[in-house]
């Protein structure tokens, strides 16, 4: 199983994740990022922040970028 990194975006800042986790492949690392994202989407409404600009970025363990999730893509009303 490979490891994935999923650094989190939110208009000019970036959250880097150096620990990584382990999934089946891209698809479940994925699904992952869309159900952190709807998570995060939630608790950033509530607390008044505009949501739309949240993205995660799923890399390999040598820094390529692999995915993008974006806010978008985790709740289906914003499809």
């Amino acid at each position: 199983m490979p490891c994935f990194y999923t650094h989190v975006s939110y208009a000019k800042q970036c959250a880097r994740d150096l620990e990584g986790e382990w999934f089946a492949d891209l698809d479940a690392a994925r699904e992952s990022a869309r159900q952190s994202a709807r998570l995060m989407i939630s608790q950033m409404i509530a607390a008044g922040n505009d949501a739309i600009r949240l993205e995660y970025r799923i890399c390999d363990a040598a820094g390529a970028l692999l995915a993008t999730v974006p806010a978008s893509a985790s709740i289906s009303w914003l499809e």
